[in-house]
Order: structure tokens, then C-alpha cells, then sequence
């Protein structure tokens, strides 16, 4: 059968689709859908009308957003798009001169679920268990309520698509704070975002984040845009042209007119019998010296000092003294000292120094122009890896010229790796060459505080503090639910004492065993407070609001509240708080 053809494409895809060797030189007006996702994070921006922003992100995990904001947006940590570690923007930077964001979006990481509320029914006011107002979710199109969680404390808010005691365990948790280990069942749908956006700000839009890990094939048609994309590629294109892999032995007829010195020192440099009648103008000395030197000095001291200084030196101080210090050096050298001074906590790369024999790297920040403006080409995060690419001949001479107290690398974040921690095996992405102030530093510590405060102890290697073993924190594995201070505690407590850890065991059992205070205490139970007329909820089978007051003292008295009890000021408050289902409760 020969197959028709059309100048216009069937609406239907074919019941049997064709089979080429070669692929089609035009893209398909409908492109396939694969049954397997992209394994790049996907942007839910078009939600609910879209021009939405993301501003918060926490990966697929057991540990809600390690924000402690309440939804302020004023909390900053992590990278931007780099969705292997939690990440916050501050929210109001994100918006346009003039725009005020008004409506969130929490979405799953696969857009599966989610819900739209404006900012005054999440952060608008506290509340406990309370009705809030939903635009609309995954669960409905129209506006409805649920209940939410907004106290002012640790993990607040609670936002959920349905009922907070409803969602956890369906998977319908969308937000929560405090790096918090609870109703984690939807972050596994791709980790758990934030979106802001202000419906009268049209200007708003979802920054495309840079894939990872780029096509392998090139796009048949490729993107035109009139600026330059802000950040460098991840995999630099590389050029067909072939290069020679062996140097001529004649100099080219027709020299080149670079303003760029080659990268590599000429192997067989020129000589010739007769000095140029135009002296040379660089900043850098001859190797060799002349036989022949001039009869008068310089009006311009060299800014590299003789290796064999003179028997005769001058009768007055020069006026320029040299950027490189004596050959004696200071008690306390300097590891690569420069004319300059940079403040101690300024990093730089290492790059190979042609400009003497010692076939060195250094990391003074004095590199040549055309090494700074091409890092990813020249430059080099540690010694070795510098010395390995430039000196292949004598590594261990280049690596042995350096002083043994100096730095030999850098740390920078590894994203890339996903361990959370900070590396310095030289193995850093191009981008982080090209912006070395802001991604590399002199210790692990440094780099840890920068890029993984909220993991700073799994990051830097380092032991919890000793002082945590005295601490109380809730025992999840003892059936008994009570709180110890044996220094037993998990490592997630460990790092985050704020969290887990209290000086004392009413602190502690308060928190996370008020339901069970008495058995927690132990014998450091306190004595109940005095009555107040106030009125508590009853659990057990009254389920019913009652009176702080001694039994008998009047008709809605409960005997004396204990001082974990929450205390309302009428009985209607009381229900509508804590039994809003229970009908008769204010009867």
C-alpha cells in the first residue's frame, strides 16, 4: 500500500505510524507525549490562570520547607531552580516596580495537586482550626473552605487542600515550615513549591529555570532571542574545526592579527642577530637577560625584582618600590602576596604562570586578562588540577613550588552530586568558574555556612555540640511517649536543636506530649492552676465544653482544668474551636 500524501497533516495521529531511518526535517505541528515524565522539574506557573511566580521550593522528601517565616517570603536560602536542595527567594524581589503580590499557589512538584488562596486567607490573621477561604484545587474548580492551621509558631501554617486532619493521610498536605517531619506524604509527588502573583500585574512570569543536563541532539529549530541568556551554558558548544596536532615548523606567511596572546608559549621562539629598534613594552621581563645593558637606568622600575641583585645599589630609595616583596620574607609571609593586598576572606583560581621557569600555578588574582575574561579555559579550582592541565611534564615540581601552609583548593557547593555537602575535587561546573566569588572558598566551614546553613553539621563533617546530650528531646520510639535526655536523639534533631531540643523536660513534654503530660513528667508533674471560670474541652466520652471551676461550684462546671487545657472565654467559643462537628456541644 502506498501512503497518501497531504500538504496538510492529518488532526489524528495514525493508527500505524510510519518508520523512517532518517528523522523528519521539520518539527511536528503535534508533538508526541512520552508516558514517562521529564526527569527535569516542572514549572506549574500555568495553574489557575497562570502568571504565576515560584518563589519556594523543598525537594521530594520527609521535611517540609526549612523556612521559619510564616509565608512572609523573608526567608533566603539555597540556589534558585537548582530543586535537589530546598530553595527561597525573598518574595517581594521577584516582583515588578509597582506589583504587590496578593495570591499564592501551592502546588506538588508535578502539578498534580494543588490550590490557589489569596495572602489575606493564608497569612492574614491567626487562627486555629478555622474555616479559610480557597479560590480553587485540584479537588475543585469553585470556591470553598477548609480548615487550616496559622498559630504564630513552629511549623505554622498548615495549608492543606482539604481539612487539616483530613489531609495528611490522602496525600493532600501542600504546605508547611520548620524543615517539619509530618504529613510529608504529597512532597513525594516531586517535592512541595510556592507561587506568588498579582492578578493586576500582568508583568509577572515564571522564570524559565536552566535544565541540568542539556539535549543531546540539537534543535531542529533552534531559538532566536535579541539578549544573551544571563547565565553561561552548562556543556559550552564546541567547534568543528580541526586543529593541527602538530605545531608547523615555519612561521605562518600571513601572522595573525589577535589581540589575544596564544595560550601556549611558542616552542622555538624567534631570534634574531640585530636588537628591535622599538623597545618592548611589556610589563614583563626578559627570561634572559641582556649582555649589553643600557648605560642609564630606567625611568620605570621593573615590577618583577632581579634574581642577582646589584653589588652597587643606589644612594636614594626608588620611587616606585617593587610589587613583589624580598626574597626574605617576613616571619609571617603572605601565601601569594600581591602589589595590592586583597582582604583575607577574597578567594581566587589558580592558573599556570609562564611568566617564569619555576612551571608553577598560583592563586595571587594577578592572572593576565585573557585568563580572567576565558576562567572556564584557564583557570582552576585546586593546585593539582592546574598543574595536572598546564605542567603535565612536572606536575610534582609545580605542585611542590607551592607553600606547604597556603591553600591548595577551593570548596564550592555540589549541587550537581545532591550530598548537601561543599567538595573541593576541582570538578566544578563551568558557570561557578566564571562567578568564583560568589561559589568558591578558602575552608569547608565558610562554604557550609554560605550554601547549607540548614545543614550545616552534615555539611562541615562537624560533631554535634556536646551540649545537646543534655537536652530533652520527644522519643517517637518509646511507646511510653515521653521526652528523654540521654543524647540518643536522631541526627534530623541534632541539626536542628531549635526544633527538637529543650533545656527542660516540661518544655519538651508540653510541646509534643500534652496529650499524655502527666506519664511524660513523671514525678516532676506540676500542681494544676488555680480556677478561672473559663471554659476547656472534655474528650473522653462527654465531648463537651465545660467550666474551670470545682465540681459542683455551678451547672457547667468540670472540675479544675489542666494547665495544658487550652482556656476559652464562653462555651460557644470553646465548640466552635475544638468540637465544630459535634452539633450538641453547646447544648
Amino acid at each position: 500500500m502506498t501512503p497518501s500524501k497531504s500538504a496538510q497533516p492529518s488532526s489524528e495521529p495514525s493508527l500505524a505510524p510510519s518508520k523512517s531511518a532518517q528523522p523528519s526535517s521539520e518539527p511536528s505541528l503535534t508533538p508526541s507525549k512520552s508516558a514517562q515524565p521529564s526527569s527535569e522539574p516542572m514549572s506549574c506557573a500555568h495553574l489557575f490562570g497562570g502568571e504565576w511566580v515560584r518563589v519556594r521550593h523543598v525537594p521530594a522528601g520527609n521535611v517540609w520547607h526549612p523556612a521559619n517565616d510564616e509565608l512572609a517570603g523573608t526567608d533566603v536560602y539555597g540556589t534558585e531552580c537548582v530543586d535537589s536542595a530546598p530553595w527561597s527567594v525573598n518574595f517581594a524581589s521577584k516582583l515588578p516596580a509597582g506589583c504587590t503580590y496578593s495570591e499564592f499557589l501551592f502546588s506538588t512538584g508535578d502539578c498534580t495537586r494543588w490550590l490557589a488562596a489569596t495572602t489575606d486567607a493564608v497569612i492574614g490573621e491567626s487562627y486555629k482550626n478555622a474555616l479559610r477561604p480557597i479560590l480553587a484545587s485540584s479537588d475543585n474548580a469553585s470556591n470553598y473552605s477548609a480548615r487550616w492551621y496559622n498559630r504564630g509558631f513552629g511549623s505554622d501554617p498548615w495549608i492543606s487542600i482539604i481539612d487539616h486532619h483530613d489531609a495528611s493521610a490522602v496525600g493532600k498536605m501542600m504546605y508547611g515550615e520548620y524543615s517539619w517531619h509530618e504529613h510529608t506524604n504529597s512532597i513525594q509527588l516531586g517535592g512541595a513549591d510556592v507561587y506568588i502573583r498579582d492578578p493586576d500585574c500582568s508583568s509577572i512570569r515564571d522564570p524559565d529555570c536552566p535544565s541540568a543536563q542539556p539535549s543531546s541532539e540539537p534543535s531542529l529549530v533552534p531559538s532566536k532571542s535579541a539578549q544573551p541568556s544571563s547565565e553561561p551554558s552548562m556543556t559550552p558548544s564546541e567547534s568543528a574545526r580541526s586543529e593541527s596536532a602538530q605545531l608547523s615548523s615555519e612561521p605562518s606567511l600571513v601572522p595573525s592579527t589577535s589581540t589575544q596572546p596564544s595560550s601556549e608559549p611558542s616552542l622555538t621562539p624567534s631570534k634574531s642577530s640585530e636588537p628591535s629598534s622599538a623597545p618592548s613594552t611589556s610589563s614583563q621581563p626578559s627570561a634572559e637577560p641582556s649582555s649589553q645593558p643600557s648605560s642609564g637606568p630606567s625611568s620605570e622600575p621593573s615590577s618583577i625584582p632581579s634574581t642577582h641583585p646589584s653589588d652597587e645599589p643606589s644612594s636614594g630609595p626608588s620611587a616606585e618600590p617593587s610589587s613583589v616583596p624580598s626574597s626574605e620574607p617576613s616571619s609571617m609571609p603572605s601565601c601569594t602576596p600581591s602589589s595590592a593586598p586583597t582582604p583575607p576572606e577574597t578567594t581566587h583560581l589558580f592558573y599556570p604562570d609562564w611568566s617564569s621557569n619555576e612551571r608553577s600555578c598560583l592563586n595571587d588574582g594577578e592572572q593576565p586578562h585573557y585568563m580572567s575574561i576565558n576562567t572556564a579555559d584557564y583557570m582552576s579550582s585546586t593546585l593539582a588540577a592546574c598543574c595536572t592541565k598546564w605542567f603535565t611534564w612536572d606536575v610534582d615540581k609545580c605542585i611542590g613550588s607551592h607553600p606547604d601552609d597556603c591553600t591548595e583548593h577551593l570548596y564550592y557547593p555540589d549541587w550537581q552530586g545532591g550530598s548537601h555537602k561543599c567538595v573541593a575535587d576541582g570538578n566544578e561546573p563551568a558557570y561557578m568558574n566564571t562567578n568564583s566569588h560568589i561559589y568558591f572558598f578558602n575552608t569547608l566551614q565558610d562554604c557550609c555556612k554560605a550554601f547549607y546553613l540548614w545543614d550545616y553539621n552534615n555539611c562541615a563533617g562537624t560533631a554535634a555540640n556536646d551540649a545537646t546530650n543534655s537536652l530533652y528531646y520527644p522519643d517517637w520510639e518509646d511507646a511510653a511517649h515521653i521526652c528523654k535526655a540521654d543524647g540518643n536523639q536522631p541526627q534530623y534533631m541534632t541539626h536542628h536543636p531549635d526544633n527538637w531540643m529543650f533545656t527542660t523536660l516540661q518544655q519538651c513534654c508540653e510541646r509534643h506530649y500534652w496529650w499524655n503530660y502527666d506519664e511524660c513528667m513523671g514525678d516532676e508533674s506540676p500542681s494544676v492552676d488555680v480556677a478561672n471560670a473559663k471554659y476547656y474541652m472534655v474528650w473522653g466520652t462527654t465531648r463537651k465544653c465545660v467550666q474551670d471551676c470545682d465540681v459542683g461550684a455551678g451547672p457547667d462546671c468540670g472540675g479544675r482544668a489542666n494547665f495544658w487545657d487550652q482556656l476559652f472565654d464562653s462555651r460557644s467559643i470553646c465548640c466552635d474551636e475544638m468540637n465544630w462537628w459535634n452539633t450538641k456541644c453547646d447544648s
